[in-house]
């Protein structure tokens, strides 16, 4: 009761800090993300629409012949630019409205014992890991936790970093701890925990399965073995629409759609997809 309690008075306190943005942090845009941009011109011209940034980094708006390089500029940046090309080449004295309708291009995928686990939008230019936890609604159930951070890449990408959840959110000593694009974050019950060694050849299952959690990977494994061994399907879990969420070796995150209800109802093993090491796998509700 007290640990909730703890947790309930910390998130009170960092929800807002944790969320918001401040001038000297404001987002820089990447690769994937999605822009809603909204030009207002003379006698009543409006165009509003979505664009999203291409692997190069660029946007290309509907009125405009050539793309724009807008990667890692803000919005404001984004604003000024695209009001100046538009002021010289198209319209006289626009009005230009730039804001982020999707985060893409900075992703982490944190598993476990939280309010809401999944993939997570990096949505600040630094975000702590306490700053994660407290986005993702804090932790289910008491504080008697570890928190494992595996990076996407760099020279720490095989070097597992473990904590006590209490220390984390409780002092002060990790505050400075930022999480990156392709991290995966574990928060786990101490007695669940695997050895730091054992967690690059595992897989985690969750959603709705009878024990969530994490799985020894076996060589071969498919992802319907992995659910098997995460106790199978709930009665209200939608086989159907099972995902597999794989960290690639440049850090970005796949998403794989897997039909676990077809490979169950015809017999297709061809759709039952191999799992790697540190595969996610969700099953998640049927909707009634």
């Amino acid at each position: 009761m007290i640990g909730s309690r703890l947790i309930a008075l910390f998130l009170f306190i960092c929800l807002p800090n944790a969320l918001c943005s401040t001038d000297t942090d404001r987002y820089r845009v990447g690769p994937e993300d999605v822009l809603s941009i909204s030009v207002f011109g003379k006698m009543d011209y409006k165009v509003s629409e979505d664009v999203t940034l291409s692997a190069d980094g660029n946007i290309l708006l509907s009125m405009m012949q050539s793309e724009i390089p807008v990667s890692g500029m803000t919005c404001e940046e984004i604003d000024e630019l695209l009001t100046g090309i538009l002021n010289r080449d198209y319209l006289n004295d626009p009005t230009v409205v730039v804001e982020i309708k999707e985060y893409r291009s900075r992703l982490v995928l944190m598993i476990g014992e939280v309010k809401h686990p999944g993939e997570i939008p990096l949505q600040k230019n630094s975000v702590t890991l306490k700053d994660l936890i407290v986005q993702v609604g804090g932790p289910t159930g008491d504080i008697n936790k570890t928190v494992t951070l595996l990076r996407g890449d760099g020279i720490d990408a095989d070097k597992p970093l473990t904590l006590g959840l209490d220390q984390l959110l409780m002092t002060n000593k990790h505050d400075a701890m930022e999480v990156k694009n392709g991290d995966v974050i574990y928060v786990l019950s101490k007695d669940k925990n695997l050895p730091i060694q054992d967690l690059n050849q595992t897989v985690y299952v969750f959603g709705h399965v009878q024990k969530p959690g994490i799985v020894p990977y076996t060589e071969n494994m498919t992802v319907l073995r992995a659910v098997i061994e995460a106790g199978n399907f709930t009665k209200e879990a939608a086989p159907g629409r099972t995902t597999v969420k794989r960290r690639e070796k440049d850090g970005k995150i796949k998403t794989l759609d897997v039909d676990l209800q077809r490979v169950m109802s015809s017999g297709e093993k061809s759709r039952d997809i191999h799992l790697q090491p540190g595969d996610v796998v969700y099953v998640p509700r049927a909707i009634f």
